[in-house]
């Protein structure tokens, strides 16, 4: 997950309490089964430089050892825009997870989770990853972007988190991120959407 901090900047970033046509369903997780993910609550929408209404859908959970949090986990499972073109021309789909991402732990935080000042960090969060994923697609009869699971073992990215306090917390851009991987599984070649169409399977673990 790349940092964009100077992009977060841009976007006013609010909350909206809309129903969408469809968001993939939480995915199922490969580890501790008994602590299922749950639906995000109300998905994260904003509106871009360019005029493009982004509204993101999450899902989270918090991974208990003995009463204690050892893991919070997130995942974006779809994001919608009403650009006609594509997600938009002013970022990236990776770029809008970024952001997204930044908006649930620095505004959202459904964890309650405490995020120190740096140089110490939170290493408790993963971006949940099959082994493998399909790249971003687009979905025309629901006019979304999404991805899915090639197959395989599981590739958590362990994301280093914390404050850039030099100056005072200001919001999400102030957070700052380093990932690492846990790698394990072999990544498919290709994925086979639901229109027949075939996209290429990236490993989550690079």
């Amino acid at each position: 997950m790349k940092k964009i901090a100077l992009f977060a900047a841009m976007l006013t970033i609010m909350f909206a309490a809309i129903e969408s046509t469809l968001h993939a369903q939480c995915p199922v997780p490969v580890d501790f089964p008994g602590q299922p993910f749950i639906a995000g609550g109300q998905p994260i929408q904003w509106t871009d430089p360019c005029g493009c209404v982004i509204t993101v859908h999450w899902c989270w959970r918090t991974v208990l050892q003995n009463g204690i949090p050892v893991y919070y986990d997130v995942e974006i499972t779809s994001i919608e825009s009403d650009c006609p073109a594509g997600v938009s021309p002013c970022a990236s789909v990776d770029e809008i997870a970024d952001v997204a991402f930044r908006t649930i732990v620095a505004v959202v935080n459904p964890w309650n989770a405490v995020v120190p000042c740096c140089p110490e960090s939170n290493d408790y969060w993963r971006f949940f990853g099959a082994g493998c994923l399909s790249q971003w697609w687009y979905d025309p009869l629901n006019n979304i972007y999404r991805r899915d699971d090639c197959g395989g073992n599981a590739c958590w990215q362990i994301l280093h988190v914390c404050w850039n306090c030099e100056g005072g917390i200001g919001g999400q851009e102030d957070l700052q991120i380093t990932e690492t991987f846990q790698a394990t599984g072999v990544c498919d070649e290709f994925y086979v959407t639901p229109y027949s169409t075939t996209v290429p399977c990236i490993s989550q673990c690079e």
